[in-house]
Formats: structure tokens, sequence, C-alpha cells
């Protein structure tokens, strides 16, 4: 291997960040998908239930690494920013 490190410590280093990344994706991903799904429930067949249902769609469509890409490169190239691509920790800053 390439850091001379065991298996189990390889894993035990990169589940706790594994667990926290698919927990927050988890929450994020309900946050946005409940209330576009109530609100095209409570008014079907509407503008908004359409616009809501092709942003949905769009959202399922597009792949996740490609997304994630496009999220470090374009505010690196419109507004000169690179976001920090670094670990910080749920306990140390929960916001």
């Amino acid at each position: 291997m390439w850091t001379e490190k065991t298996v189990l410590d390889e894993i035990t280093t990169a589940l706790p960040v594994t667990l926290q990344l698919g927990l927050m994706g988890i929450l994020v991903a309900q946050l946005i998908a409940l209330p576009i799904g109530i609100y095209s429930a409570m008014r079907q067949d509407t503008w908004g239930d359409y616009i809501a249902r092709s942003f949905a769609i769009f959202c399922i469509a597009v792949p996740g690494f490609w997304l994630g890409t496009m999220v470090i490169v374009f505010p690196s190239i419109w507004w000169g920013y690179m976001p920090p691509i670094m670990l910080i920790r749920f306990t140390e800053d929960p916001i």
C-alpha cells in the first residue's frame, strides 16, 4: 500500500468522515426535497408544480460528481474564489 498502514487503520480513519458526509448529504436532500414535494402535491398541475417537478427531475438526472466539480470550478472562474477543500469536523464548526 501507499501509506504502509493496515487496512483496518485506513478504514477507521475514513469511516467517520464518510458517515458524516453521507448523513449531511441525506439531511440536505431532505430539506430540499420535502418542501418541493409538499408544494407539488398541494398544487397539482399548476405552473409551480411543473417547475418544481422539472427541477426535481433535473436534480435526479445530474451526476453528483459533475455537480460537485462545477460547485468547485465555477466560483473560482467567475469570482476568483476557490472554496476551501479540507475537512472541518461538524463538532468544531456546525454552521
